[in-house]
């Protein structure tokens, strides 16, 4: 199967029709990727208002075994420091176009600021301070944020909003920002945004 006529995609043994995008990229669960299960959660309010877009900053992946294997590596990295019970993001994008589901559609991610317990955190999987993105990655990023509209997931007036909005940090990086920052819906925070 092709993903878009770009990428081989892996496909998983699942029919959901919530687990497959437009693009026929699928969104891999926690436990296809072979991750942990969260220490604790915390709950997030639907519909979301907010999505958070980050990066990385490690190696690009472009097939779904590299990919799960970074996905793992992050979770450990991140279950390793005191202030992390999970993975950060709720959803991870590997250069196949493949969505690698997180802490999902459900509980709040790691970011802080005035996004915080009120964002869908999504992760490019890569360094994209000097690296592009793929064609499918971005597609399949459109198309998640789209679907989570569907699902009730996000608020219908939801705002993209680039990590480094949000903290002090390079994420998501000089290319991803200047193709978000073209979105209908992305948002640049003002000074009434409480921290």
């Amino acid at each position: 199967m092709v993903c878009d006529g770009v990428f081989v995609c892996f496909l998983p043994d699942d029919n959901n029709p919530n687990r497959t995008l437009p693009n026929r990229c699928k969104i891999f669960s926690k436990q296809q990727w072979g991750g942990y299960e969260a220490k604790s959660v915390t709950l997030l309010e639907h519909p979301t208002k907010y999505v958070v877009i980050s990066h990385t900053a490690g190696h690009s992946c472009f097939e779904s075994k590299t990919c799960s294997y970074f996905v793992r590596n992050i979770q450990n990295l991140h279950r390793s420091q005191p202030a992390y019970d999970d993975i950060g993001y709720n959803f991870l994008i590997g250069g196949d176009g493949n969505v690698y589901e997180g802490r999902g559609w459900d509980f709040a991610s790691m970011h802080s600021g005035f996004v915080r317990n009120k964002n869908i955190a999504i992760c490019f999987m890569g360094n994209f301070v000097k690296d592009s993105p793929t064609y499918i990655q971005v597609s399949s990023c459109e198309q998640l944020i789209d679907l989570g509209v569907k699902l009730g997931k996000l608020d219908t007036n939801y705002k993209v909003v680039a990590h480094n909005q949000t903290y002090n940090t390079l994420s998501p990086g000089t290319n991803i920002y200047s193709i978000i920052s073209t979105w209908p819906h992305f948002y640049v925070p003002s000074a009434d945004d409480p921290v």
